[in-house]
């Protein structure tokens, strides 16, 4: 009996681990599928779904009429953020905090015919003699509440770029050009930023929050 007894907690074990495993590939299955929307090179530094093990969220557009296409992916649980920043810096071709009021920031057509206050034109890419590559505007995401997350800890009503104080911008790429069909000239953008895109990677240090970013307009 006591063979049999510990034979069957075994295999109990082994199930409930299997069981775990298919859980975590299931649950990045849509994050997956996301990212073969996009070109292999835009979303190439988005994390290895195997790697994902804790809470995260992501978010999308690919609606043309909104003159934007982003994807985003919001880990709130980042492991080893000294060495990840390290990289971001590395890699960066620039970097920006959230907090910038001189930020250039690519909406959704929406955001903008609702708040008047968000129009903004730009007429190139420096200012203050510092070069600015397009970032996204952040929307707040009110349902984070519900998985016990402080939207107060990531959005900012306050900030041009609509992320907290506590955030840096690092940029990884930005080019001009035509990388989406369907998106019409962003009349908002310089005359040589029409379309572009860019990429790039958010770090909030004090909460160990990192969110990976691609805009395209």
């Amino acid at each position: 009996m006591r063979i049999n007894y510990i034979s069957f907690l075994s295999l109990l074990l082994s199930l409930i681990l299997i069981s775990c495993i298919r859980t975590n590939k299931i649950s990045t299955t849509g994050y997956q599928n996301d990212l073969k929307q996009f070109p292999t090179d835009m979303v190439d530094f988005f994390p290895d779904p195997e790697s994902i093990n804790g809470m995260y969220s992501t978010s999308k557009n690919v609606d043309t009429t909104s003159e934007c296409i982003f994807y985003m992916f919001f880990d709130f649980e980042a492991k080893d953020i000294l060495k990840f920043k390290k990289y971001a810096q590395d890699k960066s071709i620039g970097s920006y905090l959230a907090s910038d009021s001189l930020l250039i920031t690519i909406k959704r057509r929406t955001i903008i015919d609702w708040d008047i206050s968000k129009k903004a034109y730009y007429e190139n890419l420096f200012r203050s003699d510092t070069q600015y590559y397009p970032v996204p505007f952040f929307e707040t995401m009110s349902k984070l509440d519900y998985i016990g997350i402080d939207k107060d800890d990531i959005f900012s009503n306050k900030n041009t770029s609509g992320l907290s104080n506590s955030f840096v911008f690092y940029i990884l790429d930005s080019k001009s050009g035509q990388f989406w069909d369907g998106l019409k000239p962003n009349e908002f953008m310089p005359e040589s930023w029409k379309n572009g895109y860019s990429k790039g990677i958010c770090i909030n240090e004090k909460e160990n929050i990192t969110i990976y970013w691609l805009i395209i307009w």
